[in-house]
């Protein structure tokens, strides 16, 4: 409630960067068709060149052009979430761009660093980043499939005890992930993806680790029953 309250009395223009770039650093960059998506959005044909832009570069935005700001005012982020779920193609290769760059967190200045090193970067605990950069979900269908399955296990052990907190509070963490993942691409176009998906990456981890754990868990279960199968026959 509280966040919801700071985002809706923050005055408007506070957010006017980050929606530049959702539309024209998300929607209309690599779009196949932008004189369409322009259309669907209510840009005029004359700015379509600006497809693929950021809220930085030298534009018609950051000179503040006062018919380009007339039009950007009819912009909201009403329209961008309204254009994905129209789209729903488009929305889902965005999430497919989202997922590549979901695991890799230490770009650029982004990484781990000591005193000693000064601004040099340490490689300490840095191998778990290139475990997940190469090897988990490059394919946002995966990803789906993932937190399906820890989803639906983790509601009907829940269901099975609803006085566990614990169990709550784990079907939690991974709806945040859910609810978290697709807002970089809403929010602010293909800018700083992996950056703006540190939470999502935190509740990711926490979940790998559970399934981890309740799968050995169950090895054990299975690992006792037969040991204690085999003691009984040799008495």
């Amino acid at each position: 409630i509280f966040n919801l309250a700071v985002y809706m009395i923050s005055p408007k223009a506070l957010g006017n960067d980050t929606l530049y770039q959702s539309v024209y650093y998300g929607i209309l960059k690599d779009s196949q068709d932008v004189h369409g998506d322009a259309q669907a959005l209510g840009i005029p044909q004359k700015y379509e060149y600006l497809a693929g832009t950021n809220a930085y570069e030298e534009t018609p935005y950051t000179k503040k052009d006062p018919d380009f700001m007339n039009n950007f005012k009819t912009l909201g982020r009403g329209k961008v979430i309204s254009y994905y779920l129209t789209h729903p193609d488009r929305f889902l290769h965005k999430m497919d761009i989202s997922t590549k760059k979901a695991f890799a967190n230490l770009q650029g200045m982004f990484n781990n660093f000591t005193a000693e090193d000064g601004i040099g970067k340490n490689q300490f605990f840095t191998e778990y980043d290139k475990i997940k950069s190469n090897f988990f979900p490059q394919k946002f269908m995966t990803l789906v499939v993932i937190y399906l399955i820890y989803l639906l296990f983790m509601t009907i052990e829940f269901f099975r005890n609803k006085k566990n907190l614990k169990l709550w509070l784990l079907l939690m963490i991974g709806c945040i992930g859910v609810c978290q993942f697709p807002l970089p691409m809403l929010g602010n176009g293909e800018a700083d993806i992996s950056k703006q998906l540190f939470i999502f990456n935190l509740t990711f981890d926490i979940m790998l680790i559970t399934g981890v754990y309740h799968i050995l868990k169950q090895i054990g279960s299975v690992f006792s029953i037969v040991i204690g199968k085999m003691k009984k026959k040799a008495v």
